[in-house]
């Protein structure tokens, strides 16, 4: 008797779901949340707006909700920068916070992690709503997998109509006739629809949407997966000079202790040793403490490296964090400083970058800390060090530094009396007109002599304030804008009407 042959099972060729993405009914509220968001976030003018940042934060939030690959820290950061991004666009309306919304969620998502590469064929986002065919028949919400094949298909098959109809109408009076009967019926459907072009181009945006959101759900690149190991003790390497760290850091922690205890003694307390210059003392002194602090940071990474021997020794240790401690107290000299030049100078855009800048030293120095304690690698602290930094930075952006020194002059001017501002502040780097129009009319009203250019500048920026407040809705209205509009009608010399609705479609 013949032994039957073993016929091998047929090899399906049938893409299979990715594995990276949640399914189910997820991918439909993520279409509609890609879609929406895009929709509100487009930029019919680059001035911002609580609407746009509502966009940013409803992109990132499809993509948090698709992709299952994300570390807790990747999800924790795109949530950090929806919400940054809502209240930058929400209060002064950043055109770069609206870029890095879909800028680095980008740049995350093509960023390589750790994992099994994919195997087999998998779908795209595009093909996972048009080649879903043996899969889509199956399940409780199939039919829903077929509406939007449905919808192209129909649209496609009404197009060629119409284009065949318009070829056959430039030859054929009859037909001519029934195309323009066909006119006045989509004429009368759109009158009484309340349709216009700005609704076409929403569903436009949202078409846009759906083919560019394909963007962010490719797989990920991945890096090779080590091999589970028995984790080995790791031992500080032997030294031919085991007391160095030691040395080195009680050395700088006495360099730093004389800064230290001088600023505390002298500078805090606002009283100046007799021989010294008082605005030197007060004013300056801080280039000097930022390059010290970096390169003591710098020599802390090294010493407290996961092989070296400073993070065996409880001295080595104690110096350690007392050098951090020193650091940060020298921090606090820096801002207090910048609180004597404002005191006496008022604040400009260079101090708040000044203040900002040490914002994200001092972010790094508990970054460092958590290096010293733990046993982390150095490049997940620097890794958790950058991202924290970048959240930081732009989160600047809520209110960029020209806007925010302008609102703080204006807010405690009355108070220092001694503040004197001059047109030659409102250069480039410093103060702009467009940047706080009420701060910027504060300035013209103070002077003794009016300055016919400065006022032409102001009824531009005046004009422009009011083409934003009667032209767009509440999409592109911001706290900024809304601060701008008693400054332009007294520039304007005339009420200006606020639009804050959006017309009806």
């Amino acid at each position: 008797m013949e032994t039957p042959v073993p016929v091998p099972s047929p090899v399906t060729s049938e893409p299979q779901d990715p594995s990276w993405w949640r399914l189910g009914t997820i991918p439909f509220i993520v279409l509609i949340l890609a879609a929406a968001g895009l929709d509100l976030a487009w930029p019919s003018t680059f001035d911002g707006g609580i609407g746009m940042g509502i966009g940013c934060a409803l992109w990132c939030a499809a993509l948090i909700l698709l992709r299952r690959d994300f570390s807790k820290g990747e999800t924790w950061f795109l949530a950090a920068l929806a919400l940054i991004s809502l209240l930058a666009l929400g209060v002064s309306g950043s055109p770069i916070n609206w870029a890095l919304a879909f800028i680095l969620p980008l740049i995350l998502v093509l960023s390589p992690r750790q994992a099994e590469a994919p195997q087999g064929k998998f779908r795209s986002w595009w093909g996972y709503w048009f080649a879903r065919r043996k899969t889509a028949a199956q399940g409780r919400w199939a039919w829903l997998r077929q509406i939007l094949p449905m919808l192209i298909t129909i649209f496609v098959g009404v197009a060629l109509f119409i284009v065949f109809l318009i070829i056959f109408a430039s030859g054929n009076p009859v037909v001519l006739l029934v195309w323009e009967t066909i006119c006045a019926w989509w004429n009368a459907l759109v009158e009484w629809l309340e349709l216009d072009w700005d609704f076409v181009g929403h569903v436009c945006l949202w078409v846009f949407a759906f083919f560019f959101f394909g963007l962010y759900t490719f797989a990920r690149p991945v890096e090779p997966k080590p091999l589970p190991s028995v984790p080995a003790e790791v031992k500080p390497g032997r030294s031919l000079l085991p007391h160095l760290p030691l040395a080195s850091l009680i050395g700088i922690n006495m360099a730093f202790l004389v800064a230290t205890g001088t600023d505390i003694a002298y500078l805090w307390f606002g009283r100046v040793p007799e021989g010294i210059s008082q605005t030197a003392y007060l004013h300056d002194g801080a280039e000097s403490i930022i390059w010290a602090a970096a390169l003591a940071s710098l020599i802390l990474i090294t010493l407290f490296r996961p092989t070296g021997s400073a993070r065996q020794g409880i001295a080595t240790r104690v110096a350690g964090y007392l050098l951090v401690l020193q650091a940060f107290l020298l921090a606090v000299s820096v801002y207090v400083r910048l609180y004597h030049q404002i005191d006496d100078y008022g604040f400009t855009t260079r101090r708040i970058q000044a203040a900002e800048a040490l914002l994200l030293g001092l972010d790094g120095l508990v970054i460092l800390v958590c290096y010293m304690a733990c046993s982390g690698s150095f490049w997940k602290y620097t890794r958790i060090c950058l991202g924290s930094m970048l959240l930081l930075f732009i989160s600047f952006g809520i209110c960029p530094p020209a806007e925010l020194a302008g609102n703080l002059n204006l807010r405690y001017a009355g108070s220092h009396p001694q503040w004197k501002f001059a047109l030659s502040d409102f250069k480039p780097g410093c103060f702009a007109v467009e940047d706080n129009l009420a701060f910027a009319l504060y300035v013209h009203e103070s002077l003794p002599l009016s300055n016919d250019f400065f006022a032409n500048r102001l009824e531009t920026a005046a004009q422009e304030v009011e083409r934003r407040a009667t032209r767009d809705g509440w999409c592109h209205w911001n706290l900024s804008l809304k601060r701008d509009i008693p400054a332009a009608e007294k520039i304007l010399g005339h009420p200006i009407t606020v639009k804050t609705v959006e017309p009806t479609h």
